[in-house]
């Protein structure tokens, strides 16, 4: 919820500003398995997502445009917003998350 208003924003206090969802088990699965196989790509332009959003522990995919899941925008409502996915692991370092991540079947690009 916003706390304060923001007139430039069309923003009203009180308004919902966001939403957070956790998936676990067995549809974290599907949904990685959706996003790297379907949704992915079907984003004009995608390559791979880049080296520098990979963290120790943690992948962050920004994703401008909703439509790609069809899921978020039917149980939402959301039409011009965009996400960000953040997938959560257990590593030691950069390079054993890129490992665990490329075995998903994720696309990292190699940094130059």
């Amino acid at each position: 919820k916003a706390s304060v208003s923001v007139a430039k924003f069309k923003l009203q206090k009180g308004s919902t500003i966001g939403c957070k969802v956790i998936v676990r088990k067995k549809y974290l699965y599907e949904f990685l398995e959706r996003l790297v196989h379907i949704y992915l790509p079907n984003v004009k332009g995608f390559l791979g997502i880049p080296q520098s959003s990979v963290g120790k522990n943690t992948l962050n995919i920004g994703i401008k445009d909703v439509h790609i899941v069809p899921e978020v925008t039917s149980w939402l409502g959301l039409t011009h917003f965009g996400f960000t996915i953040t997938i959560c692991l257990i590593s030691n370092s950069i390079d054993e998350t890129v490992n665990i991540l490329k075995r998903f079947g994720i696309p990292i690009k190699k940094e130059i």
